[in-house]
């Protein structure tokens, strides 16, 4: 009845909104020299030991695309499958990465990481999505509400904590 996946599968068949549009955020180790930086850029980066994401993963694409474009070569550590996995391995202090801003709201309060803004970044995207027949019901409606309010709280919570 409802979906959220990201922009990159066949739509064709569904009913199609935009859900969220944010830009990655740098986590990083609490104690690494990153940390005192408030703003993260593709140069600080250079050699820094990196966790990203599948070699098969368009996430893994516009990072690398952008690493090209910056003459950047950080040294990859791990390769994950999601955000979660590269908050979980920085907390453990195996390199920086960077995430999706509502699995970084799960690590807010967790000694080890932190987040900081990066730029210039690249944009998680997703979409909601649902059957285009039959109508939705009302409880999809209320589930939808449900989830446009959460994603607002959360997105309010990490941007404070990025203030």
């Amino acid at each position: 009845d409802l979906g959220i996946v990201t922009d990159n599968v066949d739509l064709a068949e569904t009913d199609a909104i935009s859900f969220a549009k944010m830009p990655a955020l740098c986590a990083v180790p609490e104690r690494h020299p990153l940390a005192r930086k408030k703003t993260i850029r593709p140069l600080d980066l250079q050699d820094c030991d990196f966790i990203s994401y599948e070699p098969s993963d368009m996430i893994r694409w516009g990072i690398d695309d952008l690493f090209s474009e910056s003459g950047v070569t950080p040294q990859v550590k791990a390769l994950v499958r999601y955000s979660v996995n590269v908050c979980t391995l920085v907390r453990e202090q195996v390199g920086v990465g960077l995430v999706h801003p509502v699995a970084a709201y799960d690590f807010l309060k967790t000694e080890g990481i932190v987040f900081r803004r990066f730029e210039p970044g690249f944009t998680f995207h997703s979409v909601r999505i649902k059957p285009r027949t039959p109508a939705a019901s009302a409880h999809t409606e209320a589930l939808t509400d449900a989830l446009d309010r959460t994603l607002a709280q959360t997105v309010a919570d990490v941007e404070a904590q990025l203030s």
